[in-house]
């Protein structure tokens, strides 16, 4: 063979070679990167779960759009929004950056976090917001179906009006990742110093929802009756994110039920208050 044709030979081999190596982009952090390319694997997961949450009386809607695969159809602001609830579900409040976020919603201006949401806590504040808005659709339309039954004196039906909808948020790899974004938050203390986001943005269903539980336990006072349901409210938070984890070792992990927390919750709001 002449020295010619081995050179073209090299040359055509190595080409083929390079357009098979994945896309190692230094200014992508690999763990952030993993977190969407995992997310786009498994739609089915997210499908299947979306099953599991209308078996709890929830109508069937349409999760929102996660992952590169997704970001074609959104605003700069719903991209910014999806992949930061995603990377501060799995890596926290401080664990993700703002150029982080910014190259991952696929956006090269350095400052596009700080134009559209201030800072990063403004950007976290957004996320709630716009999850607290869709959330209060959701209640509405199951307090509606409640009056509709004549049904408003059911602790259970009520708890899940206030519940239910965080489960509607489901990332394509099947995990709640609202819940897991609120539990980062819960744990952060920028949050803790301001003022609760369960009051700064208290809508009208939920002050209802709540109101007609307190009225079913009158024996407690309501500093008793708030504090258990906060606490009760935690503890679906985080079951909610050690069941999605404990899937993730054991993707035959059955899907997440309800049914027993609302137990727990209905025995603890109806427990006597201690002396």
């Amino acid at each position: 063979m002449s020295g010619s044709k081995r050179c073209d030979s090299h040359q055509a081999a190595a080409g083929s070679e390079k357009n098979q190596m994945p896309d190692d982009n230094p200014d992508k952090p690999v763990s952030a990167r993993a977190d969407l390319t995992r997310g786009t694997r498994s739609a089915g997961g997210a499908r299947d779960t979306a099953k599991a949450g209308r078996a709890h009386g929830r109508r069937a809607r349409s999760a929102p759009a996660f992952g590169p695969n997704a970001q074609g159809r959104r605003s700069t602001k719903a991209k910014l929004m999806d992949v930061a609830e995603i990377l501060i579900a799995r890596h926290g409040v401080d664990g993700v950056s703002l150029r982080d976020i910014g190259l991952l919603a696929g956006q090269a201006n350095s400052n596009v976090i700080q134009y559209h949401f201030a800072n990063k806590i403004g950007l976290v504040f957004a996320i709630l917001d716009d999850r607290n808005s869709k959330r209060e659709s959701m209640r509405r339309d199951m307090f509606d179906e409640l009056k509709k039954n004549d049904d408003l004196n059911n602790p259970r039906k009520l708890l899940e009006i206030l519940w239910v909808p965080s489960l509607n948020f489901i990332s394509p790899d099947g995990n709640h990742i609202y819940c897991h974004f609120l539990m980062q938050c819960r744990l952060h203390p920028e949050f803790s110093k301001r003022k609760r986001h369960e009051d700064r943005n208290a809508t009208a269903i939920i002050v209802e929802a709540i109101s007609q539980l307190r009225g079913i336990y009158g024996d407690i006072s309501d500093k008793v009756f708030r504090l258990r349901l906060a606490a009760l409210t935690l503890m679906f938070i985080s079951s909610v994110v050690e069941h999605d984890k404990a899937r993730e070792v054991n993707p035959h992990t059955r899907e997440f039920d309800l049914g027993p927390y609302l137990d727990i919750a209905i025995a603890a709001l109806a427990a006597p208050a201690s002396a």
